[in-house]
């Protein structure tokens, strides 16, 4: 039998036509490019897929030259084998038409990205001139090209948003506290400024310890007694922490924070808790000073750390200084503004403080109605006690929080004043830890960084359990003050 052939009224109307003739016998087709020799049954689907397996761009190219009547690619009027070169320019060519139609960055996305920065550059503490660096910004051009970077500038504002946000979450969460304890240290940056570091501790519902940053101040009129204990109180205000709920201060033994302390107990009858840490430091240090040769070795390492901090404390006395007279000019122009006549208000003394028991289970009333109420509650409380210490010892190893969770039931007035007191840490390493972060901020890269902004990436970077806890209102009131 004969080879099938194709019939002569049919028109080659097909482009693929024009990479392939046909042979007399019109039973075998060869590519003009490759001059494969490849069988023919009447039908493109060969030649087509010969094109796209060997030859990738050939029949788009004469798809377009089709429409245009003309071609850009003198090797497909020439005929000749493909080249990678070849290969490769058509395919960019080819692909223009699909980058070019690509869709842009949608708003979504881009709050995706921005959100994902900010919280890279809180969390490994990046200063925020990164975003501006050549090498980040062709990063992310990789990436997502049509994402629009914000500007540094832009970054400041959404981190201070977000700092205002989770400042109104942990004021609402103390709002809870029944006890708080301070954490306290004074830390010297690179750039010889001087930062107090404050830590808030105390005992949740769940009676889960929960420990949160509140401050990184910088104290530019040195670090005194005086001042350190006005920042203290100014930062207990600023979350709206009542001076009657703090219960006591852990801190080393440095001579100002202790004199700091020592004016706050006087004040308000905050507990001055000396850091165990630093305590046992001392006590070796006493048992080692009989020791001649290492008493000669710690001087020659005291000296040394004295050479290099000389110039710190020039500044600070000068800082001082300054200040007192600061203060001795605002104390003289009030006193003479001050009216002559005032009103006669009955007012605690000074450093008076209700009984702590009576805080804790509620005012001290005296009269004749209440009397009875009153004996029946300190009935309950004795017998409470005497429960409570007739009870079974807990084991040394068992988590004391633990242990009250599971009975705080039992023992309701007791476990008010366990809240309480069991929010004291032992040591002031919390504080002393939250100094590792500015100590990356505050670095000579970033030695240009406002005090203001150290305290907000430090805030952020140790609060970051506080991005779960931000509502509508939290959002709301960030919105309305800004």
């Amino acid at each position: 039998m004969a080879a099938t052939s194709v019939p002569a009224s049919r028109a080659k109307t097909s482009k693929v036509w024009d990479h392939f003739t046909l042979n007399s016998s019109k039973t075998r087709i060869t590519c003009s490019v490759c001059k494969m020799d490849l069988a023919y049954h009447g039908s493109t689907t060969t030649m087509r897929e010969h094109l796209k397996r060997k030859h990738f761009g050939y029949l788009e190219e004469s798809l377009c030259a089709k429409k245009s009547n003309s071609t850009n690619y003198g090797f497909l009027l020439e005929r000749q084998p493909c080249t990678p070169q070849q290969v490769a320019a058509h395919t960019d060519h080819a692909l223009d038409g699909f980058v070019q139609m690509a869709p842009l960055c949608s708003t979504e996305t881009a709050e995706r990205c921005t959100d994902s920065i900010l919280h890279m550059i809180v969390k490994d503490m990046r200063p925020l001139s990164m975003v501006e660096d050549e090498g980040f910004q062709e990063m992310i051009k990789v990436f997502n090209p049509n994402y629009s970077l914000p500007s540094k500038d832009s970054f400041k504002e959404m981190m201070e948003s977000e700092y205002e946000g989770r400042k109104m979450a942990l004021k609402s969460i103390l709002q809870g506290a029944a006890g708080v304890a301070l954490t306290t240290d004074v830390w010297t940056s690179v750039p010889a400024e001087a930062y107090l570091g404050v830590m808030c501790h105390f005992v949740g519902e769940d009676w889960s310890m929960q420990s949160y940053s509140l401050s990184t101040t910088l104290l530019e009129d040195g670090h005194t007694a005086e001042i350190i204990a006005e920042w203290l109180e100014s930062v207990v205000a600023s979350f709206d922490i009542s001076p009657d709920k703090i219960n006591a201060v852990v801190h080393d033994n440095s001579a100002n924070v202790v004199a700091a302390v020592k004016i706050l107990s006087d004040k308000h009858g905050w507990t001055s808790v000396a850091c165990a840490g630093h305590t046992l430091n001392l006590v070796v240090e006493c048992a080692t000073s009989d020791n001649q040769t290492m008493t000669t070795c710690v001087a020659a390492a005291r000296g040394l750390v004295h050479h290099f901090r000389e110039a710190f404390k020039v500044k600070s006395i000068v800082q001082s200084i300054a200040f007192a007279l600061s203060k001795e000019l605002k104390q003289i122009k009030s006193d003479e503004t001050e009216s002559v006549v005032t009103t006669a208000v009955h007012t605690p003394k000074p450093g008076a403080k209700s009984s702590f028991i009576a805080k804790v289970l509620g005012p001290d009333t005296s009269d004749e109605e209440e009397e009875d109420e009153e004996q029946k509650m300190n009935q309950t409380v004795q017998n409470e006690v005497l429960v409570y210490f007739g009870d079974h010892p807990a084991a040394k190893r068992e988590d004391p929080l633990s242990w009250w969770r599971t009975n705080a039931t039992r023992f309701p007035t007791l476990s008010k004043l366990a809240r309480v007191f069991l929010c004291i840490p032992a040591t002031s390493t919390p504080a002393e830890l939250l100094f590792s972060a500015p100590g990356n901020v505050a670095s000579k890269l970033r030695a240009g960084l406002s005090a203001e902004h150290v305290d907000m990436q430090v805030f952020l970077h140790h609060n970051h359990r506080l991005k779960n806890h931000i509502g509508a209102d939290c959002v709301l009131k960030v919105e309305l003050n800004t």
